[in-house]
């Protein structure tokens, strides 16, 4: 489910209660798809948890739009966006 999805806002992402929703997976994956500046094309990290993926996209500050999905989708050539949305547990997304 992205953030604009449930209703919230990128301001309001920070507030998710991140406790609320980590019991029901292992890990979580963070793809960022658009940059400001230097566009060095889709590039995606495995996390251990969303709270250490919500810490690696702030530090990304030239990252413009970003999602994070339950567990780790297997891309077979290459991280295709649309099709981790139609497949995938998005649980957060931010559109820049």
């Amino acid at each position: 489910m992205s953030s604009e999805a449930n209703g919230l806002t990128s301001e309001q992402v920070s507030d998710v209660k991140i406790s609320d929703i980590q019991p029901f997976f292992d890990k979580v994956t963070l793809i960022v798809y658009g940059w400001r500046g230097n566009e060095p094309g889709t590039l995606s990290w495995v996390f251990p948890s969303l709270g250490a993926a919500m810490a690696a996209v702030r530090a990304l500050r030239n990252a413009a739009r970003w999602l994070i999905v339950a567990g780790t989708p297997s891309p077979r050539d290459g991280v295709n966006v649309e099709e981790i949305r139609r497949t995938g547990v998005v649980l957060l997304e931010r559109f820049a």
